[in-house]
């Protein structure tokens, strides 16, 4: 389960990720460089999110995955 901070968390990357492709399209049309551009930005998100959700998998499984911050 994640923590009410960790939902957050992800709640501020969907927001972020709605910005980003704002930033990068214009509204009616669609530049070149749009998709890759968007993708882009999107997965350093994604990668963001799954650092967040991987807190669960550590939390549960403490003698398998190490949770952020921890030296173990």
């Amino acid at each position: 389960m994640l923590t009410p901070k960790e939902h957050e968390a992800l709640s501020k990357c969907k927001e972020l990720a709605i910005l980003l492709d704002e930033i990068v399209s214009e509204p009616g049309r669609m530049l070149p460089a749009w998709e890759q551009d968007s993708r882009e930005l999107m997965s350093h998100l994604h990668m963001l999110q799954r650092g967040i959700m991987a807190q669960a998998a550590a939390r549960m499984y403490p003698n398998l995955y190490r949770l952020l911050g921890d030296n173990g």
